[in-house]
């Protein structure tokens, strides 16, 4: 009757007190052994269910911890990137994080500075003043020394 209720514990107990009457009843032999094995099968399903569980519970986790992790440095690049205001950057954060939460205000920005260059650019190309396209060269060449230093030393650094 405890075998079939699911007491294993309580069934086992009563078939080895039963044994110490009957020790050569192949009846109560084959029910100990059934119970036993019915009894560790259970154990067994049981630990695997807690071990599944608990990989589960660690996963979820440290899917969160590395998505807080990933997000946290995206914000990081797009302030960067925002806080220099070049093409050049923010082409460079779009190309590392083009679906990324500041995606949309990357391309924004990046669009309004190209028309800014586009127009500087148009202003010099249609002027007569030499000077400004000296000035021009000198600011791209300034530029260039800038962003090269700055790869440096992000490199080095981080």
């Amino acid at each position: 009757d405890l075998f079939k209720q699911k007491q294993y514990t309580e069934a086992l107990t009563e078939v080895q007190s039963a044994l110490r009457y009957a020790p050569n009843s192949h009846e109560l032999n084959n029910l100990f052994c059934d119970i036993k094995s019915t009894k560790s099968r259970r154990r067994t399903r049981i630990t695997v269910i807690v071990i599944i569980v608990i990989f589960a519970v660690v996963g979820s986790i440290a899917y969160g911890a590395y998505n807080s992790y990933k997000e946290a440095e995206e914000d990081k690049a797009w302030t960067e990137a925002k806080d220099s205001s070049t093409v050049s950057s923010l082409e460079h954060f779009m190309e590392l994080y083009p679906g990324g939460n500041h995606a949309f205000e990357a391309e924004e920005l990046l669009m309004q500075l190209r028309k800014v260059d586009s127009d500087y650019w148009e202003g010099i190309r249609l002027s007569s003043d030499v000077s400004k396209f000296e000035e021009y060269k000198l600011e791209l060449l300034l530029f260039v020394l800038y962003t090269s230093l700055f790869t440096l030393v992000f490199y080095l650094f981080f």
